[in-house]
């Protein structure tokens, strides 16, 4: 073959390589699943109504659950607590410092059935560390949380 033919064939190969390359490629994501132990609620421990996992600006000891994530990027937060019972509370915290709440869907009728799901969405503008804050406000002591981290969005 002449040099004339194998650089066009390389560079049709070239093409051809580029082509196969979806335009569309999927954001990368990072999911994790943690169980939540929180033996302590917030409402029994202070007999007082409180805002989700605080007290009067303090944390009580025992009744938060706090998840570290190091978000590598902009992009999207969307952290889902289910499997308790009770009233639980959702918030996420960058250095001590309130970034935003669960959702908070919880009435009297259906704290009992552990059927209940707290979320939280929330768009990271940048790369750093965030804290994920579950709180036991009034319920049972276990349930289950899971993060999913979508760079990008």
């Amino acid at each position: 073959m002449s040099r004339r033919g194998v650089v066009q064939w390389s560079a049709l190969a070239a093409v051809g390589m580029l082509l196969a390359v979806p335009a569309g490629a999927a954001p990368k994501t990072i999911e994790k699943s943690f169980a939540v132990a929180i033996p302590v609620p917030l409402l029994g421990s202070t007999g007082s109504i409180s805002v989700a996992c605080n007290d009067g600006g303090h944390v009580v000891p025992g009744t938060t659950h706090r998840e570290a994530f190091a978000a590598p990027g902009a992009g999207t937060l969307v952290v889902e607590v289910t499997g308790f019972v009770g009233d639980w509370d959702l918030a996420l915290d960058v250095a001590g410092k309130r970034l935003a709440e669960g959702s908070g869907t919880v009435t009297p009728t259906s704290m009992s059935d552990g059927s209940l799901v707290e979320k939280l969405k929330f768009k990271v503008k940048k790369a750093g560390k965030v804290e994920i804050v579950v709180c036991n406000f009034a319920g049972g002591p276990s349930g289950k949380g899971k993060y999913v981290f979508t760079v990008g969005k």
